[in-house]
């Protein structure tokens, strides 16, 4: 009889050592493995554990089916936090993410029916994510699941199945400070298509009326040497055929009355 209890002795000591090595790196790598059943809590360890790096997000994992249905997902105060519902039916039926303390929450619905049906997102002071993966993620939206911003600095969903209907607006952390109060009754229909090779060194100084007709086809080698003088009466009828070698040395006094019937 002793030599089984001796046995016995040594079995529970060993899962016991088991047990708090789990607990100690789950805790280091920051990830919570819930489940439970409905109306328990899943927790972040807190920031008063001494395993636990200040600033690191906590990632509360539902990867299971059905795992945190009707569960409260507690984050902790002051960090990141992440709930991955990765599990089908995860996050459903009345899964509350409390993230109110916590900078940055990001939910993500991975699995058909992982966040659908009643599910309710406190977001915290920072970004906040909803990302509905799967086409079915997140239904029935429109019954009673709510994402509420309040405290929080921008909220986008992303993925196909997002129900915009039923959220919040999406919003930035910087949004422009002054939109234009006149823009355009009538906007462009053919916009052009933004160079690919802009210059680097653009002119200080463009034109206050440049032409309203531009050339179709531009010289791909334009001069590097532009006049200084440019005539200020361009000639209306410019010469179809310019010729391939012009001068080199043209006359400084040309006539101001050519022959009508040169040789």
């Amino acid at each position: 009889m002793a030599p089984m209890t001796l046995i016995s002795n040594s079995i529970n000591n060993y899962l016991i050592v088991i047990f708090t090595i789990y607990t100690i790196n789950n805790v280091q790598s920051q990830r919570v493995y819930c489940g439970g059943a409905p109306g328990t809590t899943c927790s972040c360890p807190p920031s008063s554990n001494p395993a636990v790096i200040p600033g690191s997000t906590c990632i509360l994992d539902c990867g299971q089916i059905d795992s945190c249905n009707g569960q409260t997902l507690e984050c902790r105060a002051g960090d990141p936090c992440e709930i991955s519902c990765s599990g089908k039916a995860s996050c459903r039926d009345a899964a509350t993410v409390n993230g109110y303390s916590a900078t940055d929450v990001k939910v993500t619905c991975l699995r058909d029916d992982a966040c659908s049906n009643q599910m309710f997102i406190h977001c915290g002071t920072g970004d906040c994510l909803l990302g509905c993966e799967h086409w079915q993620s997140c239904q029935d939206w429109q019954q009673e699941g709510a994402v509420s911003t309040s405290r929080a600095r921008s909220f986008q969903c992303y993925g196909p199945a997002c129900p915009h209907f039923q959220l919040p607006f999406q919003f930035s952390p910087s949004p422009t400070p002054a939109p234009t109060t006149i823009p355009t009754i009538s906007p462009t229909k053919s916009p052009t298509s933004p160079t690919q090779n802009p210059t680097p060194a653009p002119t200080s100084n463009p034109s206050s009326s440049p032409t309203k007709r531009p050339t179709m086809s531009p010289t791909n080698h334009p001069t590097n040497v532009p006049t200084s003088s440019p005539t200020f009466r361009p000639t209306r009828n410019p010469t179809k055929k310019p010729t391939k070698r012009p001068t080199t040395s043209p006359t400084p006094s040309p006539t101001n009355d050519p022959t009508k019937d040169p040789t």
